[in-house]
C-alpha cells in the first residue's frame, strides 16, 4: 500500500523479492507433505489436484487484481490479494489440525540434504525442461495488452478462459498419466507445451486482435502448462528416494523453482529486443529441442 508501481524503487524491487522467495518456500513444502500424505497410486492425482489449485490461485487472483486495479486503484487491489493470502493461512491451519500425525523424525546428518549421484540428472531436467516455456508464458497477458486487447478483456482471457483452461488440463494429465509411465507422459506433455507457444507468437503478431482468436490461444497455452506441470511433479515424486522421498521432492521443486525466477528477466529482455511474436516463436523452439535432449533422462528413470 505505502509503495506505488509508478515510481519504482529498491523498496518495491525488495518487497517483490520477499513474494517471490515466500511463494517458493511455500511450493516446497506443500510438495513434501503431498509425498507424505499420499499413497504411490494416488500421486499422479494428488500432483493434479496440487497444480490445479496452483493455477486456481494464481490466475484467477491475476485477474482479479487487474479488473480491481483498472477500477479502484492499487490499494484496493492489494488488500484483495492480501485477504486471499490470509485465506490460505486459515487453510493451513484447518491442515494442520485435521493431517494424520508423524512418529517422531530423529534429525538427519547434513549429508542427508545433499542430492545422491543417482538424483544429479534428475534435477538436471527438473532444472531446465520447463525454462522456455515459463519465459514464453510469463509475458502472456503484457503481450494481450499490447495487441490492443483492454486491461479488462486481457484480464478476462487470462483469468476467466486461462484459469479454467489451467484447472482442466492438470485434472486431464492426472488422470490419463495414471495409465502410462511417468517419464513418456512428461516427453509427450513437454512437447504439447513447446507446440502451443506457437499460437502465441502469431496472434501477438496481429494488430486489433479478435478477442475470441485470443482466448482459443491462451486456453492451449494454459492447459498445456498445466499438464505439463502435473507430470513434471508426478515424475520427481517418482524419482524420489523412499528413505527421504520429502527432502529430495523439496529439492527438486527447489531447483524447479529456479526456473520460474529466471524466466521473467530473461523473457523481458528477449520482448525488448525481438518483441513478443520472436519471444514465443523462439520459446516454443528452445522447448521443443531441450525436451528431445533430456528425453533420454525422462525415459530412463522409473519409479523407485
Amino acid at each position: 500500500l505505502l509503495v506505488q508501481p509508478a515510481s519504482p524503487s529498491p523498496g518495491l524491487f525488495g518487497l517483490l523479492a520477499m513474494l517471490v522467495l515466500g511463494s517458493v518456500v511455500l511450493d516446497v513444502a506443500v510438495g513434501g507433505l503431498t509425498l507424505r500424505l499420499v499413497a504411490p497410486e494416488e500421486r499422479r492425482l494428488a500432483s493434479a489436484l496440487q497444480y490445479g489449485g496452483y493455477y486456481a490461485g494464481t490466475i484467477l487472483a491475476g485477474g482479479a487484481f487487474l479488473t480491481v486495479e483498472a477500477r479502484a486503484g492499487w490499494g484496493p487491489a492489494v488488500l484483495m490479494l492480501t485477504s486471499l493470502a490470509c485465506l490460505g493461512a486459515l487453510a493451513a491451519v484447518m491442515l494442520r489440525r485435521e493431517a494424520p500425525r508423524f512418529g517422531h523424525v530423529a534429525p538427519g546428518r547434513w549429508r542427508d540434504f545433499l542430492p545422491t549421484r543417482s538424483l544429479l540428472p534428475v534435477l538436471l531436467v527438473s532444472l531446465l525442461i520447463d525454462l522456455p516455456q515459463n519465459a514464453g508464458i510469463a509475458l502472456t497477458g503484457p503481450a494481450l495488452f499490447d495487441t490492443g486487447l483492454s486491461q479488462d478483456q486481457t484480464a478476462l482471457l487470462t483469468g476467466g478462459g486461462g484459469l479454467a483452461a489451467a484447472i482442466g488440463g492438470a485434472l486431464a494429465a492426472g488422470l490419463v498419466g495414471r495409465r502410462y509411465r511417468a517419464g513418456a507422459v512428461l516427453l509427450v506433455l513437454a512437447l504439447l507445451q513447446a507446440a502451443a507457444l506457437l499460437p502465441l507468437a502469431l496472434i501477438t503478431g496481429i494488430e486489433q486482435l479478435d478477442p475470441a482468436t485470443a482466448a482459443l490461444a491462451v486456453i492451449l497455452a494454459y492447459a498445456t502448462a498445466a499438464a505439463f506441470n502435473v507430470g513434471l511433479l508426478a515424475w520427481c515424486m517418482d524419482q524420489a528416494k523412499l528413505r527421504k522421498a520429502a527432502t529430495d521432492l523439496a529439492l527438486l521443486a527447489s531447483v524447479h523453482s529456479i526456473s520460474y525466477v529466471v524466466a521473467g528477466p530473461v523473457a523481458g529482455w528477449v520482448a525488448g529486443s525481438i518483441g513478443f511474436p520472436g519471444l514465443f516463436a523462439g520459446s516454443a523452439v528452445a522447448a521443443a529441442a531441450l525436451a528431445l535432449t533430456l528425453s533420454p533422462l525422462m525415459l530412463k528413470w522409473k519409479r523407485r
